[in-house]
């Protein structure tokens, strides 16, 4: 049944060392299965997606869980993923610390909404508001607790490690068990 293919997944994800923390391994199997419970006119189709583990270079196939409830839609997950983790500038750890940058205001800090506006307008131009809201939410939280770790680089260890206490609530609301990863610069 599906619960149990998706557990399956889960498992196999978690054994093989991709199971990933905001911001940002994807860690999403090829399944045709998952395929048939897609209700969404603009699904991507599974052989399309290849998802790229920056940490090793391995490149993994996947697809997105067209019915996992969640801020984000498949278009949405598409250009997320299309960015990538590692921390290149085009990265999507770098891409969203961008906006909480250009968001930040010496009176008021950082805005979610700020933040949305960013990644709707300039980092991902077509994502949607509920999906760049979960990374609005997401970036108050690094401003609010881990700023000092993250002064400097976006992409520093301790801030990473700070950030990833975040990622079961961005996850929640993006209704995904992973992203791209980030990894220390």
């Amino acid at each position: 049944d599906t619960f149990a293919h998706r557990s399956d997944l889960h498992s196999a994800c978690q054994l093989m060392g991709l199971w990933s923390i905001f911001p940002l391994v994807s860690c999403v199997l090829a399944s045709p299965e998952f395929h048939q419970y897609g209700s969404d006119a603009n699904e991507i189709e599974p052989e399309t997606l290849v998802f790229v583990n920056m940490g090793t270079e391995h490149f993994e196939r996947g697809m997105l869980n067209a019915t996992a409830p969640g801020g984000c839609s498949n278009q949405d997950m598409a250009l997320l993923f299309s960015a990538g983790g590692g921390n290149l500038a085009s990265s999507l750890g770098s891409r969203v610390s961008q906006c909480l940058g250009k968001s930040w205001n010496v009176f008021s800090g950082v805005s979610a909404d700020r933040v949305a506006d960013c990644m709707e307008d300039d980092s991902f131009p077509g994502l949607s508001r509920s999906c760049a809201e979960c990374f609005g939410t997401a970036a108050v939280y690094q401003e609010r607790h881990c700023k000092g770790k993250c002064q400097g680089r976006w992409c520093n260890a301790r801030c990473l490690q700070c950030v990833s206490h975040a990622s079961p609530d961005l996850m929640k609301c993006v209704g995904l068990a992973s992203l791209p990863e980030s990894t220390p610069c």
